[in-house]
């Protein structure tokens, strides 16, 4: 079992790609989700990182890997 993350931002753009990609071990498939976000969903208006919501996305993200397992 491999798991990786990946982060892709342009230079100067606001929005950021976040992938999650899981490998299985035996099989060799791979499973990919990702999601497209503004950074700004994550800051409160005094420019602090709020972590629940970042968690909660990164959560989410996981959560539709372990569905598409379901699913296979």
């Amino acid at each position: 079992m491999k798991c990786q993350s990946h982060l892709y931002r342009s230079r100067y753009d606001d929005i950021y790609s976040l992938a999650l990609t899981f490998i299985d071990g035996k099989s060799g498939k791979m499973r990919e989700s990702s999601f497209d976000r503004s950074v700004a969903d994550f800051f409160d208006d005094n420019g602090l990182l709020c972590m629940d919501l970042l968690e909660s996305a990164v959560v989410k993200l996981h959560k539709s890997l372990a569905s598409d397992k379901k699913d296979s």
